[in-house]
């Protein structure tokens, strides 16, 4: 589906910004290094004229205050937007020269995703997790640093994901494994494109007027005075924040009436009714951001709340698309399985996961999957798992409910 470039093309603004922070910083960094050298010129040269005033006369007066001024100002900090690995150490300390926050960028996530499920990775699972409110606090100590606190963690993440390996990351969530941890509800903006259809050669020039008007959004957004915008803030180290205004607090409220009654309302299987709770930050989030996009002040208004409100709709059946996707994989796999039944190729008095493997049928080849399948026709009461007895190690059968898989015979 071609989506590297398509997620490349959405972040050339920010890869504009980068660029122009890097120029900026070079410059930056060859004047501090000109002025770093003076400094130190200097400082030689108080020092070699006091040497030489003491030892003429060791009661010499020397301009004390002089040795007390800085050498030199701090070395310019490279600002960053995007990273792509770190430590947890080091997140934090980028995040502390970049209070604004940072977007973590991974061409294959599902890969990823189970990496942070390791145990040597729980650090940065849990600091990653703390970054998606964007307003919590994190602290730590480093040897040599000392005592260090990052006041709000804001970090955001983007990236691709191939669907067999995002399906398997999917099945482990809602099978309630290691993965079912909230990270994948977090990913509010999830998308399933469609496959499929006819393919058609496009063959025009990019729309130059949106394009431009696209990055002077970004451009503005990355000179954002918040406290000129209308800003409240907490305290003198608290992330910044607006409110909505009457009208757009009503719409949102009257959503959120209807919206809790569906997450309580037991229909919902646990992952996606976990994934679907986040939209209470995900919809304000958003009315902010095309708030702001827009160029408004003050409170947040009615048209970007519901636009948001618009936004949460269509994002929830992409919601449901990939979780059920990840859902029916076990279904089409139990499916497979009947149809093997109804054509006699088991054994309806009994047969093993071994007579499927070596069958070596479509679908039906992935052990893991194989035995997913097996436990649902099992919890739908299509089959009966019973154990043979046996010398060494009794061997797992299933026998088929006559009831739920007819004969070929009987159909007829």
């Amino acid at each position: 589906m071609m989506k590297s470039p398509a997620m490349m093309a959405a972040l050339a603004p920010i890869v504009r910004l980068e660029a122009r922070a890097l120029e900026a910083w070079t410059q930056a960094q060859g004047q501090w290094r000109a002025e770093a050298e003076i400094a130190k010129a200097r400082a030689e040269a108080r020092k070699s004229e006091a040497t030489r005033a003491l030892r003429k006369d060791p009661n010499a007066l020397v301009d004390v205050a002089s040795f007390l001024t800085p050498d030199a100002d701090e070395a310019p900090i490279l600002r960053r937007y995007t990273v792509a690995s770190a430590t947890v150490e080091a997140l934090a300390e980028k995040l502390i020269e970049n209070p604004r926050g940072l977007l973590v960028v991974r061409d294959e996530l599902p890969g990823w995703l189970a990496g942070l499920d390791r145990e040597d990775a729980a650090e940065l699972h849990a600091f990653l997790m703390t970054g998606w409110n964007g307003k919590d606090g994190w602290t730590f100590d480093r040897i040599g640093r000392g005592h260090r606190r990052v006041p709000a963690v804001c970090l955001g993440v983007i990236g691709g994901a191939q669907p067999g390996p995002l399906g398997e990351y999917l099945r482990a969530t809602l099978r309630g494994g290691a993965s079912d941890d909230g990270m994948l509800a977090r990913f509010g903006l999830l998308v399933w494109p469609e496959t499929g259809g006819t393919w058609k050669n496009v063959d025009r020039y990019p729309d130059g007027p949106a394009k431009d008007m696209a990055f002077a959004v970004f451009d503005e957004l990355d000179g954002l005075d918040a406290l000129a915008r209308g800003a409240e803030q907490e305290g003198e180290d608290s992330p910044p924040f607006l409110r909505f205004d009457p009208e757009a607090l009503e719409a949102f409220t009257d959503w959120r009436t209807g919206f809790e009654a569906g997450l309580r309302s037991g229909e919902l299987y646990p992952a996606l009714e976990s994934h679907l709770a986040k939209y209470r930050k995900l919809v304000p989030a958003l009315a902010l951001t095309f708030h702001l996009g827009d160029g408004h002040t003050g409170p947040v208004g009615l048209a970007s709340t519901l636009r948001a409100l618009h936004w949460a709709v269509y994002l929830e059946t992409h919601a449901r698309r990939c979780y059920g996707v990840a859902q029916g994989s076990e279904a089409d796999t139990a499916r497979r399985i009947l149809e093997r039944i109804r054509k006699g190729d088991l054994a309806r008095e009994g047969f093993g996961t071994r007579d499927i493997q070596r069958a070596c049928w479509s679908g039906l080849s992935d052990p893991k999957r194989v035995a997913e399948g097996l436990g649902l026709l099992v919890e739908l009461g299509h089959l009966e798992e019973w154990q043979e007895p046996s010398r060494t190690k009794p061997r797992v059968l299933y026998v088929t409910n006559p009831k739920s898989v007819p004969s070929t015979a009987s159909r007829h």
